[in-house]
């Protein structure tokens, strides 16, 4: 399924997007503050990093069905990311985007 999802990327819309060194290293720190306040699995390490970069990317919205994400307490996410100088990032699971769009 990668491979299909490689292939038809550019024909879907998506497309990768590259980070600096300083946004890597910034999305790096939001990504530890995420775990050092609980607002994520101590070994959710990678998710952490997915929505950090995806903040820093200004990507207002994660669509995702990762429980991780959407079980996160929106108030703290919020005042982390308005600690962090970084605009929000708002994890929604694709039924309620749909749900919304409608």
């Amino acid at each position: 399924m990668a491979i299909t999802a490689l292939a038809k990327a550019a024909k879907w819309g998506v497309f990768p997007f590259n980070l600096t060194l300083l946004d890597q290293s910034i999305a790096e720190r939001f990504a530890q503050l995420l775990l050092e306040r609980r607002l994520l699995p101590e070994e959710e390490c990678n998710d952490a990093m997915i929505l950090a970069e995806t903040a820093v990317e200004g990507i207002p919205l994660l669509v995702t069905s990762d429980k991780h994400f959407l079980e996160m307490d929106e108030d703290a996410l919020a005042l982390a990311f308005s600690e962090a100088d970084l605009p929000a990032a708002h994890p929604v699971h694709p039924k309620a985007l749909l749900r919304a769009m409608r």
